[in-house]
C-alpha cells in the first residue's frame, strides 16, 4: 500500500510520536526517583523465567557462546535493506521541550 505522505510530513509525524513518548515518560516518574540498576534485583521474580525456572544472564551468555560457531544452532541468515534513512531530533531537547509543555 503506497503512502499519500511526503517524506516532510513522516519525518514530523515521527517527530511528533517521539515527543509524545518521551513527555509520557518523564510523567511515568518523578524528579527525585533513584535509579535502579539490575544490581539492586536481591532475588529474580520467577514468574518473569521460561516454565518458572531462573534463567540467569551468565547461562544465556554460556548457550550464546558455546553455539556461535555451530551453523544448525542458527536460523538461516536474513537480509534486510533500508530504503530511507531518517535523521531523529536529539532526544534531549525533544525531552526537554515535552517537559516544558507540562
Amino acid at each position: 500500500m503506497e503512502s499519500s505522505s511526503t517524506p516532510d510530513e513522516e519525518l514530523a509525524e515521527r517527530e511528533d510520536w517521539f515527543a509524545l513518548s518521551a513527555a509520557v515518560l518523564a510523567e511515568a516518574y518523578a524528579d527525585d526517583e533513584p535509579e535502579y540498576t539490575l544490581a539492586h534485583i536481591k532475588e529474580r521474580n520467577p514468574d518473569f523465567s521460561k516454565d518458572g525456572m531462573q534463567v540467569l544472564e551468565s547461562d544465556i551468555d554460556d548457550q550464546v557462546v558455546a553455539e556461535a560457531d555451530d551453523d544448525a544452532a542458527w536460523e538461516e541468515p536474513i537480509s534486510v535493506r533500508r530504503e530511507q534513512t531518517i535523521d531523529l531530533p536529539n532526544p534531549e531537547i525533544a525531552v526537554t521541550g515535552a517537559s516544558s509543555a507540562k
